[in-house]
Order: C-alpha cells, then structure tokens, then sequence
C-alpha cells in the first residue's frame, strides 16, 4: 500500500508554491494561490489532504483545494475554515466514488 503523498501532484513542485504569502491581498499572492489550487483541481489525493489539514487544525497554506490563508485567525474563521476542508473532502470522495 503506498503512502497518499506519493501521489500528491505537488510533490514535484516547489513546496513555497503551497504557501502563498500571507498578509494583505496581493496580485502576486493571488496568482500563486491560483497556482496551488489549479494544482489541487487535479490532484487524486485531495480528500485525504484536506483532512490531515482539517485533523492538524492547520492554518495556512493550501491543502485540498483549500487557501486556507482566506480565513482569519478567529473563532468564526476556524469554524469556515473546517467547513470548507469537510466540504472538500466530500466533495473529492463524490467525484470519485
């Protein structure tokens, strides 16, 4: 049984590439988190990315097809944040199911 990161497509890309800067909305950030997200769009271990992020309580980077750099560091923000992981990992699992 192989490990679901080996089959990560971003595991052939520059890791800082799933890290988008943080701080204010920029174009550069903007562009490289489109970047990430196309990456994820085809990625066949999405849901089990999303949830480690979920399962870690993760607050940065993009990991499922979710820029979790979108949602602030408060309680409402924790509770969207979650939301949109567990979405994703459905998601992924109805497409592939």
């Amino acid at each position: 049984m192989s490990y679901w990161r080996n089959d990560a497509v971003c595991r052939y890309y520059d890791p800082e590439l799933m890290f988008p800067p943080g701080g204010p909305e920029t174009a550069a950030r903007a562009e490289m988190a489109a970047v990430a997200l196309s990456l994820c769009s085809v990625c066949p271990v999405t849901q089990q990315c999303a949830q480690l992020a979920r399962d870690l309580k993760l607050q940065d980077g993009v990991w499922g097809g979710v820029d979790l750099g979108n949602f602030p560091p408060t309680r409402q923000g924790t509770k969207a944040r979650n939301a949109a992981l567990k979405a994703a990992a459905r998601v992924t699992e109805a497409v592939t199911a």
